[in-house]
């Protein structure tokens, strides 16, 4: 396969929208080498155990033990974690949506 253990998750809130709204399946892949800075993701917390709902989000590294994560939809303010914190990294690489 091209991908490195895709899966799809459902997406829920309004952080993503438009580019992401509620419903919306998004697939992503387990593939850390593939994040940058700016790259849509799907983080999954140690606090947290994964779930077949997502948040995604935009992803920033602030430095070697932050990264920040922030919406396209501006009322929802960033926020900075430790990674020590994020349990996983999911790359979001196609948005799938029901025609209305």
């Amino acid at each position: 396969s091209r991908y490195k253990n895709p899966f799809v998750l459902i997406a829920e809130g309004e952080s993503m929208s438009p580019f992401i709204n509620p419903k919306d399946y998004i697939l992503c892949i387990d593939d850390e080498t593939k994040i940058k800075n700016k790259a849509t993701v799907v983080v999954s917390f140690k606090t947290e155990p994964d779930n077949y709902e997502a948040n995604a989000k935009l992803y920033y590294e602030l430095d070697d033990s932050h990264i920040m994560l922030y919406s396209i939809n501006t009322k929802f303010p960033p926020t900075v974690h430790k990674k020590r914190d994020v349990a996983h990294v999911y790359k979001v690489i196609k948005i799938i949506r029901e025609v209305k």
